[in-house]
């Protein structure tokens, strides 16, 4: 049976929102292991989700000095936006690693340059989902409304040495965006490095060492996972309601406009 890729970008989009949604908690709210192991995870439907956008990525890459919809620019750029943060909170959050990297038996020492890097990295992204969650909410609910048709066209039997050119062609169609999404991480990881030389990394240290502290002395239980999860909503919803203000606005502006 055939799937259906819109389907299948939502299942993958739900999949990142309860799995952001665990990673964005504190680590001392839901536990370091978790917390980090579920960060590692995260990224194979991340991933997924990429290289299933990959062609509109391509197409808006080389057509994007041309005239195109804001609307598309915006969701372009924001994309982008997100992915640097991801990438950035996941290189900070593998160089202090406390327990995932050291249960596999690689030992780190911890450069505290990076824990603020990874806080501000990772509230910035819970803001940069909100938005990314108005831009795109009218498709979200024409999903739960039902209104996306499965179309499935006429199916014939494939013959084994069908099947295994499709296959062949399927890895192929995906090598290309693997290969630009590993060198781009691969790009903003190395200039994060360079940050580690700059004058105010000491400075970020200091900070870093601080934060430490207070964060293991965090009283555990109900009352700072409630408070982690109230920060985490104003973080999140104040952008989406934003946007959503903007683009409610924007509509009735441009159908006022028309009439």
């Amino acid at each position: 049976m055939q799937s259906n890729p819109k389907l299948t970008k939502f299942a993958i989009a739900i999949v990142l929102s309860f799995g952001f949604l665990i990673v964005l908690l504190a680590p001392y709210t839901t536990g370091v292991p978790i917390h980090e192991w579920i960060s590692l995870l995260i990224l194979i439907p991340l991933l997924l989700h990429l290289m299933l956008a990959w062609r509109w990525i391509a197409n808006v890459t080389v057509k994007f000095f041309k005239p195109q919809p804001m609307r598309t620019r915006i969701n372009y750029v924001l994309d982008w936006l997100l992915f640097v943060l991801v990438t950035t909170a996941t290189v900070s959050g593998i160089l202090i690693s406390e327990a995932a990297l050291p249960s596999l038996g690689i030992q780190t020492n911890i450069d505290h340059f990076w824990i603020p890097v990874h806080a501000i990295a990772s509230r910035l992204l819970v803001m940069a989902i909100g938005i990314h969650i108005a831009m795109h909410l009218g498709w979200i609910v024409s999903v739960f409304k039902g209104r996306l048709a499965i179309i499935e066209g006429k199916r014939e039997k494939n013959s084994g040495s069908d099947t295994r050119a499709s296959v062949v062609s399927e890895v192929k169609s995906y090598a290309a965006p693997l290969v630009c999404i590993t060198l781009a991480a691969g790009v903003i990881a190395v200039v994060l490095l360079l940050f580690t030389q700059a004058p105010f990394a000491d400075a970020w240290r200091i900070a870093g060492v601080e934060a430490s502290e207070a964060a293991r002395a965090r009283p555990k239980g109900l009352n700072t996972t409630m408070t982690d999860l109230s920060w985490l909503t104003i973080l999140m919803g104040l952008p989406t309601s934003l946007t959503l203000f903007v683009l409610y606005f924007g509509k009735r502006k441009s159908k006022t406009a028309a009439e």
